[in-house]
C-alpha cells in the first residue's frame, strides 16, 4: 500500500490535532465544514488552518487517506525533522537525542514508534546504526541526511 505523500506542514497539523485528542473522524468532519474558525481552539495551524483546508479541498480522498492510513513526508529539513520528533514522538533535542550538522544521534524509540518513523520519513533522510537495546526494550539509532551527488562531477 502506498501512503499519501504530504508536506511537513500538513503532517504537523495532523499531529498537533492528534496530540490534542482529535480522532481521525473528528478531524475529517472539521475539514469537511471548510471553516478555519472551527480549528481555532487547537492553535493557529502551521502556517494556518486555511492551508490544511486547502489540502483537503484539492483532493478529499487523498487527504482522508493521509489521515486514516498514514502518510510519508516528501522532504524534511533538519529543523522540520526535529519538529516532527517533538510533536509526534515527544522527543526533545539534546535531552532525548544529540544534534549534529548532518545527523541526529542516540535516538531511542519503542518498536511501534520506530516503525512509524520509518514509514513516514522523507527520502532525504535515512536511518543508520540501528540496534535494539534489550534492557530498555528500545531501538537506538541515528538519522542521517542523505548525501546526493551529481554523476560525472
Amino acid at each position: 500500500m502506498n501512503k499519501a505523500k504530504v508536506t511537513i506542514n500538513i503532517a504537523i497539523m495532523i499531529e498537533e490535532l492528534r496530540k490534542q485528542g482529535i480522532s481521525n473522524d473528528e478531524m475529517i468532519s472539521l475539514l469537511h465544514k471548510r471553516d478555519p474558525k472551527n480549528f481555532d481552539e487547537y492553535g493557529k495551524g502551521f502556517p494556518d488552518w486555511d492551508s490544511f483546508i486547502a489540502f483537503y479541498e484539492q483532493n478529499q480522498e487523498y487527504a482522508v487517506k493521509a489521515i486514516e492510513e498514514g502518510y510519508c513526508l516528501t522532504f524534511l529539513t533538519k529543523g522540520s525533522l526535529q519538529t516532527l520528533l517533538r510533536i509526534k514522538f515527544d522527543l526533545q533535542p539534546e535531552s532525548d537525542y544529540q544534534v549534529h550538522e548532518k545527523y541526529l544521534d542516540e535516538i531511542e524509540m519503542t518498536t511501534e514508534n520506530f516503525n512509524t518513523l520509518k514509514s513516514l520519513l522523507a527520502p532525504n533522510w535515512i536511518i543508520k546504526k540501528e540496534c535494539f537495546d534489550q534492557e530498555k526494550s528500545v531501538h537506538v539509532f541515528r538519522i542521517e541526511l542523505v548525501q546526493y551527488t551529481k554523476q560525472g562531477v
